[in-house]
């Protein structure tokens, strides 16, 4: 199957109230309420970015991927059974939900869900306006921006070979790193889809140390500016939200970046400056553990 983008991410939470306030005032996102309560997200002129539904844990529910159209759809369910998946159909509520025209759900060995959709609502009548003054949110060809996501080390191989050989996604680039402070490095690997985004989503074979295990151990936003990377982090100050890594410079995608707590657990990473790449002329490589040209350095929860 072809992925275009990632395209939305469904969340699981207890305290969605608390979700809205840190997304609108913090973040910069537009937050709308559905009729059963679940948090409907916008950080562009998609209807759906995130979706945050009520549940008992915090849990990343889903990753959401686009195909181009309506064929790319019924080829993706071809390949995901011609591999021995077994693909659930999404409802009209849930596609309602997701503000998508169709999709399927398929598990990956680590027990993540992937959804793989077409048709995504774009709100014409309604502008994305950020209560935050965000001007904008890198999305476009590129999609939503990139998540990473965790699993056991005994699962890592068997996800890898899931993400390409099932998904489609290619290897963008690897290392093994501590991230959060854990004593052995890990490998990690970042895959991207078919669009000039570095990567859309990154496998570490680890979870978040003292975080739950749902599955996620970042997500990613982009913003035009680091003025605007700036500016989200007074905010995050006038609203107590913790660093947990410092501001600095990737050596895979190159952006400067941030890293904040969430009310989920995880990290939400919020950057700007990633150059797109043309995916005809790069090749695979090894970062040899270093991570970042500069900064990044962790700031762990007291």
């Amino acid at each position: 199957m072809t992925i275009k983008e990632l395209g939305y991410i469904v969340l699981d939470s207890p305290d969605l109230a608390r979700w809205g306030t840190y997304l609108q005032e913090v973040v910069g996102a537009m937050v709308s309420e559905g009729p059963d309560g679940s948090l409907r997200v916008r950080i562009d002129e998609r209807d759906c970015r995130l979706l945050l539904r009520d549940s008992p844990q915090e849990k990343l529910a889903a990753m959401g991927w686009l195909v181009r159209d309506e064929a790319g759809l019924r080829q993706a369910l071809e390949t995901a059974r011609a591999e021995g998946c077994e693909p659930r159909i999404g409802t009209a509520d849930e596609c309602i939900a997701r503000r998508v025209n169709g999709f399927f759900a398929i598990t990956d060995p680590a027990g993540h869900s992937h959804e793989i959709a077409w048709g995504p609502v774009v709100n014409f009548r309604q502008p994305f306006r950020s209560p935050a003054g965000v001007p904008a949110f890198m999305t476009g060809d590129q999609g939503l921006g990139h998540l990473v996501i965790g699993c056991e080390p005994a699962q890592f191989e068997a996800t890898s070979r899931f993400t390409t050989g099932v998904l489609g996604l290619q290897v963008a680039n690897l290392r093994a790193q501590s991230l959060s402070g854990e004593p052995v490095p890990f490998p990690i690997t970042w895959f991207h889809a078919d669009n000039p985004r570095q990567h859309s989503l990154g496998l570490a074979a680890s979870f978040t140390p003292g975080a739950p295990r749902h599955g996620c151990r970042h997500i990613n936003l982009e913003v035009p500016e680091i003025d605007d990377v700036g500016r989200a982090l007074d905010r995050c100050d006038r609203h107590g939200v913790r660093i947990a890594r410092s501001l600095g410079r990737h050596v895979n995608d190159r952006a400067i970046s941030f890293y904040m707590a969430s009310p989920g657990g995880f990290l939400v990473e919020y950057g700007c400056a990633a150059p797109r790449k043309d995916w005809s002329l790069e090749i695979v490589y090894d970062e040899g553990g270093a991570g970042s040209v500069w900064g990044h350095k962790p700031n762990p929860a007291r």
